[in-house]
């Protein structure tokens, strides 16, 4: 079900009326009804996969947590000891395996088909043809609600949360609908206290949800869908000269425009059901450094990786005897920062890999790893080199000049994305230089586009960049508007929503673009 449908908003009305007509304390049942018929309506065997990932949270997290119990330990100091040890290898095994379940379905699901070169229409089609009711999917929102379940997992092991003995409590958290399409990634602990409180009056959640969304619907349908024609365009024919630059250029922004406004609609949604989730996005393109922008780009799995994969890769044995290895060739601190770097490699290649099967998500990954990991042990040169050339770290210039190199960088990156391969984002790359073969005929086609829609898109990404350089000061525009008159605050949100339906329709839009993922 997509979130820009008619049927979502209906879907989304007859929920929230039957939401705040109920007794409070079923309030967190509807919002499981919900999300099952929101899984149904996409498949319904996406419920088995739901089903699948919570009974092995729920097991193995029971049975972890009484492993860790030191509460039926023996009195004997000796004794207990001995017991302890054993039972925290168990615990250990444990966990492992849980983990390696759902990495298994999840490989089978989306690996697997893609090493295999598999193409599941055609796969179904045989299929049905002998078995009815048999058909293959892709579970839909598996990549999110997996990590989710990781994260649990782990937080248990760790000690960091006690493990839920409701079933039907993790069913919810797994699967809570509004985060299915792309995030954002939350942990138990983050969650639960919104998932089962008290959610309060039905018309102020609305009030502050509502405008969120049609921001985020904004984003998606007035920028990132008029913008992907564009790019779609450059992307096709001729891949050279301009044509690259400006199709790298566009994707950028219609990938933020597209993700961000995405997490607003589903930001928003949860809100009108009193649910908070955690910010996603905090003004990207604002970032000084490559790393920066990741730490602002989608940080709720920015988040994971490093809460989950960066921290545990440094107490990792191997990890830890090359530190120690290295340690007799060079300085402690230069050890520290050797492992750091291959921790970043280590890491942005696990979330490329997240993000697909394939040799440019692998390409990614390595390209953004390699420049942080890079960067990571370069770090006292550079301070040096400035240092020797008397630059002034604090100044406008200095500042300006960071925030262009990351936009260059980060750019660069898209190729991967546009590319159907690692090798062909390098060729890509390199034609971009070719400019004798732009053909800029290709992208701007007819003279409507170029009088009407490219004057709109650019008005409208300037009003995306006065918002978003407001939220950078730190001032929260729908605080501000809510603050005035009501009828100042509805004739802001009216235009804003007649802009969406006068210009938030293209020919060929599709969903939304991290769902993929």
């Amino acid at each position: 079900m997509n979130i820009t449908t008619l049927i979502f908003m209906i879907f989304l009305m007859a929920g929230l009326l039957i939401y705040y007509l109920i007794p409070s304390r079923f309030q967190w049942q509807c919002l499981l009804g919900l999300s099952f018929v929101f899984l149904w309506a996409a498949d319904w065997r996406n419920l088995l996969f739901v089903g699948y990932v919570a009974a092995i949270c729920y097991g193995f997290a029971i049975y972890i947590e009484g492993m860790l119990s030191e509460a039926d330990l023996p009195e004997d100091r000796a004794e207990r000891k001995i017991a302890k040890g054993a039972r925290a290898r168990k615990a250990k095994r444990a966990v492992l395996l849980a983990i390696f379940l759902l990495i298994l379905i999840l490989a089978l699901s989306k690996y697997v088909p893609a090493a295999l070169h598999l193409n599941l229409t055609s796969v179904n089609e045989t299929l049905q043809s002998r078995w009815r009711f048999l058909k293959l999917i892709v579970p839909f929102g598996l990549s999110y609600y997996l990590l989710m379940a990781i994260s649990y997992l782990l937080d248990v092991y760790w000690q960091r949360g006690k493990a839920d003995h409701s079933f039907f409590h993790l069913v919810l958290f797994i699967c809570y609908f509004p985060q299915l399409t792309q995030g954002p990634i939350g942990t138990y602990g983050q969650m639960k206290g919104e998932l089962f409180k008290d959610h309060g009056e039905a018309w102020e959640n609305i009030k502050v949800g509502l405008p969120l969304m049609l921001w985020g619907f904004f984003k998606k349908m007035v920028i990132a869908d008029r913008t992907a024609v564009f790019v779609g365009r450059a992307n096709s024919g001729s891949q050279y000269g301009l044509n690259v630059l400006i199709c790298l250029v566009l994707y950028g922004i219609q990938l933020y425009c597209d993700f961000s406004g995405g997490i607003d609609v589903v930001r928003g949604v949860s809100e009108c059901f009193g649910v908070r989730l955690g910010e996603n996005f905090r003004q990207p393109y604002f970032s000084k450094d490559l790393g920066e922008f990741w730490r602002r780009w989608h940080i709720s799995l920015g988040a994971f990786m490093k809460n989950y994969i960066f921290f545990p890769l440094a107490m990792w044995k191997p990890l830890k005897l090359l530190k120690k290895q290295l340690r007799k060739h060079m300085s402690m601190k230069m050890a520290s920062k050797i492992i750091v770097a291959i921790g970043d490699l280590i890491v942005f290649l696990i979330v490329g890999i997240w993000h697909g099967a394939g040799s440019k998500y692998a390409g990614w990954g390595i390209y953004n790893g390699a420049i942080l990991a890079f960067s990571a042990v370069m770090e006292d040169v550079y301070r040096s080199w400035k240092n020797a050339l008397h630059i002034n770290e604090q100044s406008g210039r200095w500042q300006t000049f960071r925030l262009v190199r990351t936009l260059v960088i980060v750019t660069i990156g898209w190729v991967f994305d546009c590319a159907d391969t690692a090798s062909g984002a390098v060729r890509m790359f390199f034609r971009m230089f070719m400019l004798n073969r732009t053909s800029l005929g290709r992208i701007f086609t007819t003279k409507v586009e170029t009088l009407f829609y490219l004057p709109i898109l650019f008005l409208a990404c300037m009003l995306l960049l006065w918002v978003d350089i407001q939220h950078e000061k730190g001032i929260s525009l729908r605080q501000s508007i809510a603050a005035r008159p009501f009828w100042k605050q509805a004739a802001i949100w009216t235009a804003l929503f007649q802009a969406i339906l006068l210009v938030g329709r293209t020919v060929g839009a599709g969903g939304f673009m991290y769902a993929n993922f």
